[in-house]
């Protein structure tokens, strides 16, 4: 019986794509004279009409613009100088993403070709991973440590019965 209720909180977790529709992504699409930003779930459904804040680099205090994404999750400004950008996103509901793009002067000439698509969620750490990852992570790590454990056991039971292995 507790076999079976362990596979079934397993399967609970793999199998549960709601919990996993709630990390926030933020792509920057920089396309002269304005900044696109397009704000999705982990599994690309769109914040749609998410709350966006867009702070300049003179001013971290007051909002350079305020609004909110359409229906598909785009939202633009137009930056009207250099330097790093403050963006914040928030769906309202316990969803929050900011992230900073650099405005360049080779922007504002159009020759700002290398960041067109540059993801702002980069999953490159293990606490980065989204939970559902990290459950499975640990307990892969928890079999194979009590698989590990269980074979040095066996190892000395077989070695003490036979004098030798």
């Amino acid at each position: 019986m507790p076999k079976y209720f362990l596979l079934c909180i397993i399967l609970i977790f793999i199998l549960n794509t709601e919990s996993s529709a709630h990390d926030v992504n933020v792509e920057i699409i920089k396309s002269y004279p304005s900044v696109i930003i397009r704000a999705n779930y982990f599994q690309a459904e769109p914040l749609s009409y998410a709350e966006v804040m867009v702070f300049s680099p003179e001013s971290d205090a007051v909002e350079y613009q305020y609004g909110r994404t359409d229906k598909s999750g785009y939202f633009a400004f137009v930056p009207d100088g250099t330097g790093n950008w403050k963006i914040t996103v928030d769906d309202e509901m316990g969803h929050f993403k900011e992230t900073v793009v650099t405005i360049t002067d080779d922007f504002f000439t159009g020759e700002d070709a290398t960041a067109v698509f540059a993801r702002t969620n980069d999953r490159s750490s293990i606490y980065d991973l989204h939970p559902v990852y990290k459950i499975i992570f640990g307990l892969a790590l928890i079999f194979g440590i009590t698989g590990i454990f269980y074979w040095f056991k066996a190892r000395q039971a077989l070695q003490g019965k036979t004098g030798k292995l």
